[in-house]
């Protein structure tokens, strides 16, 4: 009850402004299950899966048409609610190397179309899209007594450099005669990184 939401008020002129709307009640059914697997020693899978079916109940706002308030609640949208989402990851370790332990791990995410601000034109929102990234890294390695302790990585985000936009804004003018003007941030792209980590002395 009593939700409020961000909204961009058109003040005419090619200027917008952002305040905050009393958008009334709204309701946001929806399920998370999660898993962890150890299948066999030195491996280890998780799972999780996310469904969110948000609706407003009462939603008022004036109506450019009439000047009036009236009840949008069968027309807006959630932001930022894909209705489904979905990671899975896999990791694997191997020990017994003189020179450390080796280690693996590949994750992956998806999630359906979803908007991505407080507006309602799909097209500033984005399609369904899916990441991969990846790391391989060695830590326990045997430094010397009083040297700490040392872990090297290798690692890829977004693997398939995936084109996705996790921000947009609609600043619709087309209720002024206008075009539409939307603004979208798109996702980091494919990215390869080294990194190396040296702890010297103990946490306590």
């Amino acid at each position: 009850r009593d939700l409020q939401r961000t909204i961009l008020a058109d003040l005419g002129s090619g200027v917008f402004a952002s305040a905050v709307l009393n958008a009334g009640d709204a309701v946001i059914w929806g399920a998370e299950i999660e898993a962890l697997a150890v299948p066999f020693p030195g491996a280890l899978v998780n799972l999780g899966y996310g469904l969110a079916l948000p609706e407003y109940r009462e939603f008022f706002d004036i109506d450019p048409s009439t000047g009036m308030p009236r009840n949008f609640a069968d027309e807006r949208k959630f932001p930022n609610a894909p209705e489904h989402s979905l990671n899975v990851g896999a990791q694997y370790s191997l020990s017994g190397f003189a020179w450390g332990r080796l280690s693996g791990r590949v994750d992956f995410y998806w999630q359906s179309a979803t908007l991505l601000q407080n507006g309602d034109n799909p097209l500033a929102g984005d399609d369904p899209y899916s990441i991969v990234n990846a790391r391989i890294w060695i830590d326990e390695l045997g430094l010397p007594e009083g040297f700490g302790d040392a872990t090297f990585a290798l690692w890829i985000r977004n693997a398939f450099d995936t084109a996705y936009r996790p921000f947009g804004i609609d600043f619709d003018t087309n209720s002024n005669g206008g075009l539409p003007y939307i603004v979208q941030q798109f996702g980091q792209p494919r990215t390869l990184g080294v990194e190396l980590v040296w702890r010297i002395g103990a946490l306590r």
